[in-house]
């Protein structure tokens, strides 16, 4: 196992992620997700992009704390160079439409997936949940700001992570174009295809048990279900340890992500 894949397996164990969730997330078997991280068959740049996006970490980061990757060809160099610029124009870029800033119809969307109100509409750490210039936008403004429209012209991107959103970019293209001859302007925001933010964003704590015969657990509390409201990690834990007879327990990290789809949630 070289550096790369002991660095994904261990980030994956930090985040009780299990192989067959990983596996399943990136539509392969089991089998070939583990020989993939033991090192028996070598992680290619687009899958380590997918690994990295499921684990939620920067591929840039990877490469660079672990000095042994190489990469084959120019694509694959291209596809980490378009990564990391992704990553950071979408940092320095993104905005969100203020709460008191919603149209009717934006405010009706929202209220359809739950999101209506202004608390659950900011709790986000974008502090918004409808982007005026999100991911979609990212990817235009590479394209015509960046230069990096004759990758594809080329033919130098073979990711399909990228050859999707150039797709959807020329389609979007090609439909506000229509829009500006046939009406001498360009056409507002589309209320059908709005970028909304989804994700059920609070607090998570993730606790390692210990039961007896050496069996161990991994569970999670969420911040709606601390005890008395508190926000003392001592007395979580010893919340947790009473609620599921455990022998002891160590809190393993916080979260604000929400629910891990893996570990057992303790109410």
């Amino acid at each position: 196992m070289n550096k790369i894949n002991a660095t994904l397996r261990i980030i994956r164990k930090q985040k009780r992620i299990t192989q067959k969730s990983m596996a399943e997330r990136l539509n392969i078997a089991r089998s070939t997700y583990s020989k993939l991280e033991s090192g028996n068959t070598r992680i290619d740049v687009a899958m380590l992009t997918n690994i990295c996006r499921i684990l939620e970490v920067s591929t840039t980061e990877i490469i660079k704390e672990n000095g042994d990757y190489t990469l084959d060809s120019i694509s694959e160099e291209l596809d980490i160079m378009m990564g990391i610029a992704e990553t950071s124009l979408f940092e320095d870029l993104h905005k969100t439409v203020a709460y008191d800033q919603l149209t009717t119809e934006q405010k009706k969307k929202l209220e359809e997936k739950g999101f209506g109100d202004r608390k659950s509409y900011e709790n986000t750490p974008f502090n918004g949940r409808i982007f005026s210039f999100g991911q979609k936008e990212v990817f235009r403004y590479m394209m015509d700001n960046c230069g990096m429209e004759m990758f594809f012209r080329l033919k130098l991107i073979t990711t399909d992570y990228w050859l999707d959103k150039w797709k959807d970019y020329l389609e979007d293209k090609k439909s506000k174009h229509k829009y500006f001859e046939e009406n001498g302007d360009f056409p507002a925001q589309d209320q059908n295809h709005l970028e909304i933010d989804e994700k059920d964003y609070f607090v998570v704590v993730f606790i390692d048990l210990k039961f007896p015969n050496n069996k161990s657990k991994t569970v999670q509390i969420s911040e709606r279900d601390f005890p008395n409201n508190s926000d003392d990690p001592d007395e979580i834990l010893d919340y947790v340890i009473l609620k599921t007879d455990a022998l002891h327990g160590e809190i393993l990290c916080f979260s604000v992500d929400g629910y891990d789809s893996v570990c057992e949630i303790v109410e």
